[in-house]
């Protein structure tokens, strides 16, 4: 009757499976019913799981993480309650990896997606805006399902001396919605051109289920995780007994979010060591959650796309964690159509660069507020630039108040040189930089070198000493500098 009601509501209760939420001291007994409840939600394809409220407590988890599949649903009372932490089974104060992971991929390490077992079925080119694909062999079709979420990319590169750490330059994931011979219809159009770049680089299909292997830390088959919301919930992790390099490396925040395909974390308290981290974001939505880390704060990592980011509040938290370099957001290798408006980010973050936007495209940095009057390092405001001979293009950055002590550069752009383009459509805009001192520990305030069609306007600088070089078509307008 009990397997009945659950099933009939669509919903399972933590507390049906043993969780007493009493912090350190129900350990064995919160740990077991996490993973219980998320173990029947995989065997009947996904469903809610709901996380009452512990009262002045916590529920306790420790470990490597539990693999959340499709259609999932995780929430609880409220942004505030209802908290999670992960915890040292001994004393309560050392965490030693996420709570949650929504996929098995994007982690790094062995899980990339050029690793041993993974089929790379061949495509003809497609067209940004597609909405259908053709295999190359008819017979590949038999391997795959409608419903199956799978990786799409061309111009693949890997990464020196570990070939099992490739990337795809141009990659999203997308959703087979009907096979019909060798054509595969897609959920969504194209965001990416899929075209021979006339070498060894065709378009590919890779069939991420289509596997055996293991992903080792959390001991389950590598998958990807679809149709996910996270809401109305608090993630606590402990950050004392911090001590060397070997302990800060495997350290990662209450979720794993590398392969999300349709998720939305909205509402949510979250403490931790690093940031909301992860790789092959797709169509995710990150909103109105307050965040407290000891590090970065956003990493989009290689091949996300289709993420917004926006009504978030991060504060920054010093700890030992916080000596492992980094910048606020990373947005790089291939990502776009990225979306991060109207944050708010304060506390006394001085580490690397604000943000860096590398190998990217497609990317709007709107109506954001970066408070952190003590920042002195050399990093950069906006640091935009290309690598692996993949260009960043189609750029906004605009309506923010950058608040900080001193810097190294505020804006710094710097294209590759073998790159071409009559039009990057760079627009950089309305920036007000403020701060104690406001200098800026290099010569110039502005560097612009190799970068075609870029606009800056309406800013003001602490030097008006600009680098520009081999920079065409560029507008630089309204700048307020001594």
């Amino acid at each position: 009757i009990g397997t009945w009601v659950r099933l009939f509501e669509g919903s399972v209760n933590l507390l049906w499976f043993g969780a007493l939420g009493n912090g350190i001291s129900s350990l064995t007994e919160d740990k077991a019913a996490l993973i219980d409840a998320i173990a029947y939600l995989n065997s009947v394809n996904g469903g809610s799981l709901y996380v009452p409220d512990a009262k002045d407590s916590f529920y306790a988890f420790s470990g490597n993480a539990i693999f959340v599949g499709d259609n999932t649903e995780i929430y609880g009372d409220g942004k505030y309650l209802s908290a999670i932490r992960n915890v040292d089974p001994t004393v309560g104060t050392y965490l030693n990896g996420p709570i949650f992971m929504f996929s098995t991929y994007g982690a790094g390490g062995i899980t990339g997606i050029f690793q041993e077992g993974l089929d790379h079925l061949p495509l003809n080119d497609a067209a940004q805006g597609a909405t259908s694909i053709i295999l190359d062999n008819i017979s590949d079709a038999d391997d795959l399902f409608v419903g199956e979420v799978v990786i799409l990319g061309c111009e693949s590169y890997l990464k020196a001396g570990d070939p099992l750490k490739g990337r795809f330059h141009y990659q999203e994931n997308n959703e087979i919605i009907e096979i019909d011979g060798a054509t595969l219809y897609l959920k969504y159009p194209l965001s990416i051109p899929l075209q021979t770049d006339g070498s060894s680089n065709p378009p590919v299909l890779v069939n991420i289920n289509n596997t055996t292997t293991i992903n080792t830390p959390a001991n389950v088959t590598n998958a990807l995780s679809k149709n996910i919301h996270v809401h109305d919930m608090s993630f606590t992790q402990s950050q004392e007994g911090l001590v060397d390099g070997d302990v800060l490396g495997i350290l990662s925040g209450p979720f794993q979010l590398g392969g999300v395909f349709e998720g939305t974390f909205e509402n949510l308290y979250i403490e931790y060591y690093d940031g909301p981290a992860g790789n092959m974001w797709n169509h995710v939505s990150f909103i109105n959650n307050h965040i407290r880390s000891e590090r970065h704060l956003m990493d989009f990592g290689y091949g996300s796309n289709d993420v917004t980011f926006s009504y978030n509040i991060y504060e920054f938290i010093d700890s030992p964690a916080s000596d492992i370099s980094a910048s606020l957001f990373i947005i790089n290798d291939g990502t776009h159509n990225i979306r991060i408006n109207n944050n708010y980010c304060s506390g006394a973050w001085n580490d690397q660069n604000i943000f860096i936007i590398s190998q990217a495209k497609d990317v709007k940095i709107l109506n954001n507020t970066i408070n952190f009057p003590q920042f002195n390092q050399d990093g950069i405001g906006i640091f935009i630039n290309d690598d692996d001979e993949f260009q960043s293009r189609d750029v906004e950055v605009g309506n923010m108040l950058l608040y900080v002590d001193s810097m190294g550069q505020f804006i710094r752009m710097g294209g590759d040189a073998t790159v071409v383009d009559a039009d990057r459509n760079i627009y950089i805009h309305d920036i007000q930089i403020k701060g104690t001192h406001l200098t800026s520990t290099y010569d110039e305030s502005l560097y612009l070198n190799n970068m075609n069609g870029v606009r800056i306007s309406n800013i003001n600088l602490p030097s008006g000493d600009f680098y520009v070089h081999n920079a065409n078509d560029c507008i630089i307008n309204n700048i307020n500098a001594p």
